[in-house]
């Protein structure tokens, strides 16, 4: 894939100052004759102006404009992944945090490694090939660049893990359970990761369609020698081998299954079709059947599948999930917790062991 410069579109500024896209349209025409004019276009593309990301993260930090105060910060980031392709953002997001897993793995800076050496690198880091070896091949002659500028995306955050969550709130088309579209709010994350920690002293942690911010953050919750392993999805799909990128660059030792004893974990229902839904509460019936008494497992996802009035298919997985009596709380979370789309309402359910009762 090609490497795209650092130059960002007018809708990529907006993304990047989190305003809508006729607004920065409004701040160019009107900044025009102003002692801090917009930034003028640094070329232009297909009749598309592109324009300098550090100049114009410079400009929003001077301005004050935009939602964004942490803009500088995040421009090293965009500038990877916005560009001049929006097709290929998906494929960047993959790179990037495939990058990251060597740079979580890595005590010094990835630039100036040959790409024979980060090759060596990544083989060290994923030898069966499970989440990062095929995606950094395919770059090519670029592996070296990309390697460069995911240096500066790390600085900007000052963590791999950091960068990582950065990755997963910039508004790209991931297409993956960590997308900008499916993702919930740190805050819930920090929650979900909370009570799935909380009283359990497990041994494994399971993610067959986890909540990625979740799994960053549930790693803290263990020192780096205590932490058990994590069971992932399966690397032959995208969205698996995202979330192994997403769990190595955390710290967790990544496992096929997982060893005995008790065991934690976190499922996301993400918003589709009532099909996806009611194969979504299929999975957690599934899983409900597996739980010991000492297991937890923690559930994220619209109020809608999880407490909301449901027909077909999807309200006999649900009822199935019920009938194992594995249900211990379930919370109606108020609007906001999926800032794609904040007046959605998100419910929790919480399974594990029958109260003593």
């Amino acid at each position: 894939m090609p490497m795209s410069a650092a130059l960002l579109g007018l809708s990529d500024i907006a993304a990047l100052a989190r305003v809508s896209r006729p607004l920065v349209s409004v701040w160019r025409r009107r900044k025009t004759a102003s002692t801090a004019p917009f930034p003028a276009p640094a070329t232009s593309t297909g009749g598309r102006e592109l324009f300098d990301a550090a100049e114009v993260a410079s400009w929003l930090m001077a301005s004050g404009l935009g939602n964004n105060p942490t803009a500088s910060d995040d421009v090293a980031l965009f500038a990877l992944l916005a560009g001049t392709d929006r097709a290929g953002a998906a494929t960047g997001a993959d790179v990037v945090s495939a990058l990251l897993v060597l740079a979580a793995a890595h005590d010094e800076p990835l630039a100036g490694l040959s790409r024979a050496a980060l090759l060596d690198l990544a083989d060290d880091v994923d030898p069966h090939d499970d989440a990062v070896y095929s995606e950094l091949t395919a770059l090519g002659d670029d592996l070296e660049e990309w390697a460069a500028r995911t240096d500066a995306v790390v600085s900007a955050a000052y963590t791999p893990r950091a960068a990582f969550s950065a990755l997963l709130a910039a508004p790209v088309p991931l297409g993956t359970p960590g997308s900008a579209s499916a993702r919930i709010s740190p805050e819930l994350s920090t929650f979900v990761a909370r009570v799935a920690r909380q009283d359990v002293q497990a041994t494994g942690v399971h993610a067959p369609a986890g909540v990625v911010d979740a799994v960053l953050h549930l790693a803290g919750f263990w020192e780096d020698d205590e932490r058990p392993a994590l069971a992932a999805p399966s690397p032959t799909e995208r969205a698996g081998r995202f979330m192994r990128r997403a769990a190595m660059v955390a710290g967790w030792s990544v496992q096929p299954e997982l060893p005995a004893g008790p065991t934690t974990g976190v499922v996301q229902v993400l918003p589709g079709t009532p099909a996806e839904i009611a194969a979504s509460l299929a999975l957690i019936s599934e899983l409900s059947l597996e739980l010991r008494d000492e297991d937890r497992l923690v559930v994220v996802g619209p109020a809608a599948a999880l407490v909301g009035p449901l027909r077909g298919e999807a309200a006999l997985s649900r009822a199935d999930a019920l009938r194992t009596g594995r249900l211990r709380a379930v919370v109606h979370l108020p609007p906001g917790m999926r800032p794609a789309h904040p007046r959605e309402r998100l419910a929790l359910w919480v399974l594990g062991d029958a109260h003593p009762g």
